[in-house]
């Protein structure tokens, strides 16, 4: 049965005057995401935090798109050394999710205590068992507001084997999985 938009219950959108921020979380929080946690280091401290604003931006050459509050201890580090790592979460990831996200409480450097830690070919930290890890190099930066936004060239790329895990999503305020394949 096919249903016409003007028969369907359709809230409406305002198209003009401002967007409050309530309103523009609750629409945002319709967009599920892949988590990751991007790393970073300096001073040989290791610096990260869990994100989901992470995107492809080119292939040739390989670039990614990572979005990064100001505010936080990691954006410091990733500003200061320009190199991050994108480590890609599994559902089996979601604590330290939390953890980096700063939903646990320790400190930024009592972080990187749970899961299994490498350092990088950029001195990053990698996390082991992520189902990816993007090793990158920070080429430009743009500041927006409260984020900034970092065109990452990638320079090294680890994907794990085809595991029986579902990456860790983001979705309606709350850490998800896939339902199903479709």
């Amino acid at each position: 049965m096919e249903t016409r938009a003007n028969e369907a219950h359709v809230e409406r959108v305002r198209a003009n005057g401002p967007v409050s921020p309530a309103e523009f979380r609750e629409g945002m929080r319709r967009l599920a995401g892949a988590c990751a946690i991007v790393t970073s280091h300096f001073d040989g401290e290791p610096a990260g935090l869990t994100a989901t604003a992470i995107c492809s931006m080119t292939v040739e050459p390989p670039r990614l798109l990572a979005c990064v509050n100001r505010i936080c201890w990691a954006y410091r580090a990733i500003r200061r050394c320009q190199v991050i790592a994108v480590n890609i979460l599994a559902t089996e990831h979601e604590s330290l999710a939390r953890r980096f996200a700063g939903l646990s409480p320790c400190t930024p450097q009592e972080r990187f205590r749970e899961g299994k830690w490498t350092t990088g070919a950029l001195g990053a930290p990698v996390l082991q068992d992520a189902l990816a890890n993007l090793e990158c190099r920070v080429v430009d930066y743009l500041d927006g507001s409260t984020h900034s936004m970092f065109v990452c060239e990638v320079v090294g790329v680890r994907v794990s084997p085809l595991r029986t895990t579902d990456p860790l999503l983001y979705f309606g305020g709350s850490f998800a999985r896939l339902a199903s394949e479709v």
